[in-house]
């Protein structure tokens, strides 16, 4: 997987919109994948804000999910003391 940013001006998350993000990861190759971060001090198990964000996605024409999807995505674990989490979204 080959982590890229949203787009060659580097635009971050915070800056777009969800449709802007959708337009922007359309045009990821197979196999590159885009990296969101997520504060997780308080509870690093939870995950609502991330799957708000997919969801978000989707709403805007995001064709993200299982495995007949154009795009995934995945949630790592983070070690145990960290400050953050990520969200990957990668195109198959």
């Amino acid at each position: 997987m080959k982590y890229r940013e949203l787009s060659d001006d580097v635009i971050e998350a915070t800056d777009s919109t969800p449709r802007e993000v959708v337009s922007l990861l359309e045009k990821f190759a197979s196999g590159e994948c885009w990296r969101s971060s997520y504060a997780c001090a308080a509870n690093p198990n939870d995950t609502r804000a991330m799957v708000n964000y997919v969801e978000r996605l989707k709403k805007e024409g995001l064709d993200i999910g299982g495995g007949d999807c154009e795009f995934g995505c995945r949630m790592p674990l983070p070690d145990k003391k960290a400050t953050m989490r990520y969200l990957e979204i990668y195109r198959r």
